[in-house]
């Protein structure tokens, strides 16, 4: 399993340029594993706090789930490197995924932080959710079909 991730060459030479150019192929994989991790059980313990968003403290809510956001992409980003992965981010097929996720991401942090509107906040995290699944949907082959396939069902068997 090491040859397929490349474990044993220990080279420092870099697959493309980046800002992190020093790091082996192993040192950026095991970057990524504990970016995703810990961006996974951050995730998780905001949830944890979802119930403040509906009491009218929405801070401790937004700031977690934020920062676990920002996490998981800098694991891809220690992956794939940075500048690939903001390439891909805002290629045609995901560029109004991704302003619509980033500004999602800024409004819920204003709302909650700056406004201290927990309506406001919950809409904000919705439109983040959504447009997280939407932009993660794309890396996946027919994943936005099946999605909008999903949703037809969906829709259609709450009009029966």
């Amino acid at each position: 399993m090491s040859g397929f991730f490349k474990f044993d060459q220990e080279s420092r030479e870099p697959e493309e340029p980046g800002c992190l150019p020093a790091m082996s192929f192993k040192e950026r994989f095991f970057a990524f594993c504990f970016c995703l991790g810990l961006s996974l059980l951050i995730d998780m313990l905001s949830w944890g706090s979802i119930v403040g968003v509906i009491a009218g403290k929405p801070a401790r809510f937004a700031l977690t789930y934020t920062f676990g956001k920002i996490l998981a992409f800098a694991g891809s980003g220690f992956l794939i490197g940075f500048e690939r992965q903001l390439k891909s981010m805002f290629d045609v097929k995901r560029r109004w995924t991704t302003v619509i996720f980033l500004t999602a991401m800024v409004m819920v942090l204003v709302s909650a932080l700056v406004l201290k509107n927990a309506p406001l906040t919950l809409l904000f995290i919705v439109i983040e959710v959504s447009a997280f699944i939407w932009y993660v949907a794309s890396y996946v082959p027919w994943g936005r079909n099946c999605l909008v396939g999903c949703f037809k069902s969906c829709f259609r068997y709450c009009l029966r």
